[in-house]
């Protein structure tokens, strides 16, 4: 694997996703938002170092499977990339 920046020598360089589970999240039809289960939303991930419940103002309604798969769990690293 290359890098762009120098890392240490005794350090091995690995890609996010060799480490971690990766997902984009829940794409869903517009008339699915507005009511139903806590959906973090790009703006909470980019205003709060942490969320909790009350902090989440979006709902959305999807199948419990879809849910299930999209679950935000403690522990779980969420990002938005910079593409500035």
């Amino acid at each position: 694997m290359t890098s762009p920046v120098d890392i240490p020598h005794d350090w091995e360089a690995f890609s996010l996703g060799d480490l971690l589970d990766l997902s984009n999240g829940i794409n869903a039809d517009k008339s699915a938002y507005g009511s139903g289960v806590p959906f973090v939303n790009v703006l909470e991930v980019i205003t709060h170092e942490t969320l909790n419940e009350r902090l989440i103002p979006g709902r959305i309604k999807a199948s419990t499977g879809l849910l299930a798969r999209y679950r935000v769990s403690y522990g779980d690293v969420l990002f938005n990339p910079d593409r500035a």
